[in-house]
């Protein structure tokens, strides 16, 4: 039942028509609002805020994390970022990985103390454990995330460019476009920010095949990148897509696992 008023107030708040949950209180509550149509009236809204928090205050967890974006945002009700933590903090202890990524997105850039220009040393640290332990569990935005972070020092983080490339590979070899291009720009760029001219670089060869890869799996950012890559620094001899790889890759340096 708890699952069935969660996502019959989501489809109210969304607009959607009717849901095919049978025989439920939910649905025999409030199904017939959502079929008609009738969510975005006002108080078709609010009757489904106040299911997504009965729903939330039961254990759902989708509830839960709902109610907090709701919360953060201010939409349909007080916004109120402490009490949003809260609820992400309840997804967290029930083992919700996407929460852990939210959370920790929160704390490492400032979103868990508005009183603060930048998130204390505890709260980045924190953060930093929670897109860990996410991470480790296979959810790969919150890898990404450990990357970029990395990569530009966020928050006070020191820049530590071999844990950048360690977990923006990790990402890019799961499919995320948007690690995929993070990671060909890093492999392409000299310290300075300029791209490398050496077209015999391994790094270069690396960062091409990522922005290629990027760029198919839909990366808008990827395909200017990747014409200005191959502006400046031209194509590698020989066969088409580059040459054959010698020695350790750019991808394999830096590695090691969640530490």
């Amino acid at each position: 039942v708890v699952p069935a008023q969660a996502e019959l107030a989501r489809a109210m708040r969304d607009g959607r028509p009717g849901l095919s949950i049978d025989t439920s209180p939910a649905r025999t509550s409030l199904g017939g609002v959502a079929k008609s149509g009738e969510a975005h009236d006002n108080s078709a809204r609010a009757q489904a805020l106040v299911w997504t928090r009965r729903a939330a205050e039961q254990g759902d967890v989708s509830a839960q994390m709902d109610l907090a974006r709701l919360l953060q945002t201010g939409d349909g009700m007080t916004r109120n970022t402490n009490e949003a933590i809260e609820w992400l903090e309840k997804a967290v202890e029930a083992g919700s990985d996407v929460a852990k990524y939210e959370l920790g997105v929160m704390c490492m850039h400032g979103g868990c103390d508005e009183k603060m220009l930048l998130p204390s040393p505890r709260l980045v640290e924190r953060g930093l454990a929670l897109l860990r332990q996410a991470g480790e569990s296979g959810f790969v935005r919150a890898t990404h995330e450990l990357g970029r972070c990395m990569r530009d020092g966020a928050s006070g983080v020191p820049v530590n460019m071999s844990q950048a490339r360690f977990f923006l590979n990790m990402a890019a070899e799961q499919g995320h476009a948007d690690a995929q291009t993070d990671y060909g720009e890093l492999l392409l760029r000299e310290k300075k920010g300029g791209y490398k001219k050496n077209q015999y670089d391994q790094d270069v060869w690396d960062g091409l095949k990522w922005l290629r890869s990027a760029v198919t799996n839909g990366a808008e950012r990827a395909m200017g990148l990747l014409r200005e890559a191959e502006m400046r620094v031209g194509q590698p001899s020989g066969s088409a897509g580059g040459f054959a790889h010698s020695g350790k890759s750019g991808e394999e340096s830096g590695g090691g696992d969640f530490l």
